[in-house]
């Protein structure tokens, strides 16, 4: 499993910038241009809506949603497959990289906030990359370790998503609202994020950029506050999951080879170190057995906090969507 580890004090802040562009560099040859709600991130303080709204044959209209919704059922059976031991291990290593190698920064969400849209903005390769560039370079001369917490509040979503779908919170279903295909028309919105999984990144970062200028604008107060509960619950559940092992992860390094020795799978599968005999630590257990039910509140107050962000996050993304159909129909009726 992948663990983050923090760089020596004499690593040179350029080789930081040239890890950055290189990793960027990369992406953008592997991936063709695609539009985004980033384009929205200007200097201007009112909505331009004269190009918000492309135009799609109507024969093809509708594609595009049916690819991605297949791939979005794929990613959740993926999810669905993981053995519960795998998650508690992926918490495990979450929980040590925060209070050990990041050394539980208090600014750590506030950091994925400020690097999303820039980082987004430079995959792209618009007119508006080379001022990111320049707002990147002086945020990573703030906090060097900005990209590194940028990463780890993805992987911490994407082991949420994972346990989202382990645990029963949610499904496909309940994201209808994706389906529609007017979604596809509007020219700003990058609905190939939006579908990487049930929590998109792309959604969490919108919930806070509806409360600044431009979107702050043009969307209403409703959505404002919506915004600011998903922030809320987002908090909430980040330091939920991150105290649980905080005394645990001072014990050890890992629970991989624990794990694996009690389920063998563990090691054919995601290469988990096996061993004959290793001593149980300690750690937050994922699985409601009979005794951690009678014993333990922690995974049951887990799963509350989990199960009112997600709902909390979907009734967001809902409106959002909804807001942005609205005001695009608005600018051709």
């Amino acid at each position: 499993m992948q663990f983050y580890t923090v760089k020596s004090d004499e690593l040179a802040f350029a080789s930081k910038i040239s890890e950055m562009g290189s990793e960027i560099s990369e992406r953008k040859q592997n991936t063709r241009k695609v539009f985004s709600s980033f384009e929205m991130f200007k200097n201007s303080t009112t909505l331009e809506v004269a190009n918000i709204v492309r135009e799609i044959p109507s024969h093809l209209q509708g594609k595009k949603i049916s690819i991605l919704t297949k791939k979005l059922e794929n990613r959740i059976n993926y999810s669905a497959s993981l053995p519960i031991e795998y998650l508690e291990s992926k918490l495990f290593d979450l929980s040590r990289t925060y209070f050990i190698s990041l050394s539980a920064s208090n600014c750590i969400l506030s950091t994925f906030f400020q690097m999303h849209p820039l980082l987004k903005i430079l995959e792209q390769d618009t007119v508006y990359s080379e001022k990111s560039k320049q707002l990147l370079i002086q945020h990573l001369s703030l906090n060097l370790l900005a990209i590194k917490e940028y990463r780890f509040i993805k992987s911490f979503i994407h082991f949420l998503n994972d346990l989202i779908i382990v645990w029963g919170l949610s499904n496909i279903y309940n994201y209808r609202f994706r389906f529609d295909r007017r979604l596809e028309l509007l020219y700003f919105l990058n609905i190939d994020d939006i579908f990487e999984d049930i929590i998109s990144c792309e959604v969490i970062w919108l919930s806070y950029a509806v409360g600044i200028s431009p979107l702050s604008k043009v969307v209403s107060r409703n959505l404002k506050i919506r915004g600011e509960m998903v922030q809320n619950a987002l908090k909430k559940v980040f330091y939920g999951f991150m105290k649980c092992n905080e005394e645990y992860v001072k014990e050890c390094e890992s629970i991989e080879p624990w794990l694996s020795y009690k389920n063998p799978s563990l090691a054919r599968e995601f290469n988990f170190p096996t061993s004959s005999k290793v001593n149980m630590p300690n750690y937050q257990k994922l699985h409601e057995s009979f005794w951690n039910v009678l014993f333990s509140k922690k995974c049951s107050n887990l799963k509350v906090y989990l199960k009112n962000f997600e709902k909390t996050y979907r009734d967001f993304e809902e409106a959002l969507l909804v807001s942005f159909i609205d005001m695009s129909a608005a600018c051709f009726s």
